[in-house]
C-alpha cells in the first residue's frame, strides 16, 4: 500500500484483491476431468471415502413415528440444556 500511496480500509481491500489469482475459465466437463486426474494422482481418496461411507450401517432409523421423534428431540435437547419446557 505504501508503494501506491493508498491508505485506509478501502486501499487494503484493493491491495488484497490485486494479489488474488485469476479464476480458471474452463467448462464444467474440463473441471471434472481435472478433479478426476488429481484424484488418480493422489490414490483416488474420494472413491475410498465414498465406499467406506456406503459400507457403514445407518446410525438412525429411516422412519420414526411422531411420538418417537418428539421423545428423541426432548432427550437430545435435555443433554444440551438444563431447562426444558414441558410440551403438551
Amino acid at each position: 500500500m505504501r508503494e501506491s500511496e493508498r491508505t485506509g480500509a478501502r486501499a487494503a481491500e484493493q491491495v488484497a484483491h490485486e494479489g488474488r489469482a485469476v479464476k480458471l475459465d474452463i467448462t464444467p466437463e474440463a473441471m471434472r476431468a481435472l478433479h478426476l486426474e488429481r484424484a488418480t494422482r493422489y490414490g483416488n481418496q474420494p472413491q475410498a471415502v465414498v465406499a467406506a461411507a456406503r459400507a457403514k450401517t445407518p446410525l438412525v432409523q429411516a422412519e420414526l413415528s411422531a411420538h418417537e421423534a418428539v421423545t428423541f428431540a426432548k432427550r437430545s435437547l435435555s443433554e444440551r440444556s438444563a431447562v426444558i419446557d414441558d410440551l403438551p
